[in-house]
């Protein structure tokens, strides 16, 4: 059986986000989270560079509906350099909407 093509939230999945919330700045897409109208930095999650994905700031929530019409989702949660000391408090919370959230502390 063939793979299935991978889509990303930050581009052709993008239509899929229903809805979004965060404490601070504007969302990055394929970039950090950042201030209105700054440069925003890449994505770095401790030594690894990201080129795809969702940059956030806490407390956020993001909706996406995924319809049922995907085999996975995957998802890696993390902090930028120099925020390590907030790693210990981030709760992350992936519910399908057909099964009760489950949080998991990372």
């Amino acid at each position: 059986m063939e793979n299935p093509p991978t889509e990303y939230l930050s581009e052709e999945a993008r239509p899929r986000l229903l809805f979004h919330t965060q404490g601070w700045g504007e969302l990055g897409f394929n970039t950090c989270t950042h201030a209105p109208g700054v440069e925003p930095l890449p994505m770095r999650i401790r030594d690894r560079s990201y080129d795809k994905g969702l940059g956030t700031h806490a407390p956020s929530e993001i909706l996406v509906d995924l319809s049922g019409q995907y085999l996975a989702f995957e998802a890696e949660i993390g902090v930028q350099p120099g925020d390590e000391a907030v790693l210990q408090a981030i709760v992350a919370t992936f519910a399908d909407l057909l099964d009760q959230p489950r949080a998991r502390r990372v």
